[in-house]
């Protein structure tokens, strides 16, 4: 650590020091620390604890899964259905700032969470690879923790960000319960709003 610290790298953690170094990089316009992180707090409010609790529902991270225990013999094959780094983070439109809420379906070029209930049925031709993470989706259903969806009987409530929505809606046939109370997020996006601190 004594080596990184003398780089001006003082956090506890490598991640901390990347944590810090992107907020001088996006936060300021010549990447150096400064007294204010306008551009970052403009960026990146901070949110209240409630909207911060609806809209987390919709964050997790990636799962990787073997339904078949024991030795292998020959090729095993991984399916990384989405990746939201590298390119997607440098050029692809990112969300920021406060999100307007609103009970009607954005438009399809708007980033957004959205609280729905739904039904899914896995469309012909593919492999299922969607798990629910709530166990009482899966209990619903009289299924085991972990079980891959293919067809659902009852509604699910789930929050989900419309990147994951188009992504689910790619594998899975999505019928919407017209008689739920949706409820969408949406942000405002910008394309390249990483790319100084990933340059």
């Amino acid at each position: 650590m004594r080596a990184f610290h003398k780089e001006k790298f003082t956090r506890a953690t490598i991640s901390g020091d990347a944590w810090a170094c992107a907020r001088e990089m996006i936060g300021s316009s010549d990447g150096q620390r400064h007294a204010s992180y306008l551009k970052w707090d403009k960026y990146f409010p901070k949110l209240t604890l409630e909207l911060d609790r609806l809209i987390r529902a919709a964050y997790s991270g990636g799962i990787n899964y073997s339904m078949n225990p024991g030795v292998h013999e020959g090729g095993i094959s991984h399916y990384d259905i989405h990746n939201s780094y590298g390119a997607v983070m440098m050029w692809a439109p990112m969300p920021y700032g406060l999100p307007t809420e609103t009970k009607d379906w954005p438009r399809e070029d708007q980033l957004f969470v959205a609280n729905i209930r739904i039904k899914l049925k896995l469309r012909e031709g593919l492999k299922p690879w969607l798990q629910f993470r709530n166990g009482f989706d899966n209990i619903i259903e009289g299924w085991d923790h972990g079980t891959l969806v293919s067809e659902t009987k009852e509604w699910h409530t789930l929050t989900l960000t419309s990147v994951d929505i188009g992504i689910i809606d790619d594998w899975y046939e999505i019928t919407f319960d017209d008689d739920y109370d949706e409820t969408f997020w949406i942000f405002p996006s910008k394309e390249g709003l990483l790319k100084p601190y990933l340059d």
